[in-house]
C-alpha cells in the first residue's frame, strides 16, 4: 500500500536533541524526518482510527499490524520519500530522489560523468 501525505501547513522536523531556551542560539532542521518518527505517527493514527487505547493493549493481545506499547506489529515502512502526485492529482505518484553526488554534468550539455577517485593521487 502506498500512502501519500499532503501537509496542511508548513512542516518542521528536527533531531531529538533538547532545546532549552538560552543555551543554544539555533536549532537545525531535518528533512525528510526519520523513518521511526513517521512510523510512530502512523501507528498513533492507526490506534486512534481503530479506537484502541494503549491501556487496553496491556490486558489484550497486541494489535496484529500496529503492535502494542513494547513491540511493533507487522507494519513495515519504506520511506519516507518525497513525491508529487501525477498530472491529474492522482496516483501514480512521481518519487523525487536526490541526484547522485558522484554524477556531474557540464552546464548546458547533456553528457553525464561518473566521478571516480584517482588511485594514483590517494
Amino acid at each position: 500500500m502506498r500512502l501519500f501525505i499532503r501537509p496542511l501547513d508548513t512542516q518542521f522536523h528536527r533531531s531529538g536533541l533538547p532545546f532549552d531556551a538560552g543555551q543554544d542560539t539555533e536549532v537545525t532542521g531535518l528533512f525528510p524526518p526519520w523513518p521511526r518518527t513517521v512510523y510512530g505517527a502512523l501507528r498513533a493514527k492507526g490506534f486512534h482510527k481503530a479506537a484502541v487505547s494503549l491501556d487496553s493493549l496491556a490486558q489484550k493481545s497486541p494489535h496484529p499490524v500496529l503492535g502494542d506499547k513494547s513491540s511493533f506489529g507487522s507494519m513495515i515502512l519504506k520511506g519516507p520519500l518525497l513525491a508529487t502526485l501525477g498530472r491529474d492529482g492522482q496516483l501514480p505518484m512521481l518519487v523525487l530522489l536526490p541526484f547522485p553526488r558522484d554524477l556531474v554534468r557540464q552546464k548546458d550539455k547533456h553528457t553525464l560523468w561518473h566521478l571516480q577517485p584517482d588511485e594514483e593521487k590517494s
